[in-house]
């Protein structure tokens, strides 16, 4: 007997084939062909962490290659929020082969809550539900956004990215990260200063681990040292 399940799937996947992400190329299944996933410069075991000063280490998935950003823009400004099941699948994956943890709970950098308007979605907390989903950590709104700032996408010096969103985020009311593991949630590190800032709030609040996760990280930023 034919299930409706598979006759909805067989008319959706006829009106509206799935295709790949990054090349728009007609898939049998899946999200990414072969050929987009291979140029991909993921990270290694050598090049994979950073270190920062409120947080014990960032994780990446990849570098912000020329082959990431135009899917990476498309998922981030262009209403494609649909990416952030591959995207946070591959974070899971980086987190995973990582072995950090066990943590108590996962969140994200939040957006101001205008942009947040304007956009109609907040990516890291995207990829934050689907990093918590697929590791089966709890998922916790731990921080607000309290001030609206330049993109930092658009500010080039690292004093001027730190300045831009330094005593931005605070605890958001009603949780309490005392004594807690966190892991952290963002798109993309470049300088690591919103990263750092986020995390200082959550040291502020007690904290006693925070393991970021992202994305990518900046091709340019110095290789880090290998644990």
């Amino acid at each position: 007997m034919i299930r409706l399940q598979d006759c909805k799937k067989f008319v959706l996947d006829t009106l509206y084939p799935p295709k790949c992400y990054f090349c728009g190329a007609i898939l049998e299944t899946g999200m990414l062909c072969q050929g987009c996933k291979a140029k991909l410069l993921v990270t290694d075991e050598g090049r994979q962490v950073q270190y920062g000063v409120h947080f014990d280490r960032c994780i990446s998935y990849c570098f912000y290659t020329d082959q990431l950003k135009p899917a990476f823009h498309r998922y981030k400004f262009n209403g494609h929020y649909h990416y952030s099941r591959l995207f946070g699948q591959w974070m899971a994956e980086a987190l995973e082969e990582s072995g950090a943890g066990p943590f108590d709970l996962c969140t994200w950098v939040p957006l101001h809550r205008f942009r947040r308007w304007s956009r109609g979605y907040d990516q890291a907390e995207l990829l934050a539900r689907e990093v918590a989903l697929h590791v089966s950590i709890p998922l916790v709104k731990a921080l607000d956004k309290t001030r609206y700032t330049a993109a930092q996408s658009g500010t080039e010096r690292v004093a001027q990215r730190y300045t831009n969103v330094k005593g931005v985020y605070c605890l958001a009311k009603g949780n309490s990260v005392s004594g807690k593991r966190i892991l952290l949630i963002d798109d993309v590190i470049t300088t690591g200063s919103t990263l750092e800032n986020a995390a200082s709030a959550l040291r502020e609040g007690g904290a006693e681990e925070i393991v970021c996760l992202t994305l990518a990280r900046s091709l340019h930023q110095a290789s880090a040292r290998a644990e």
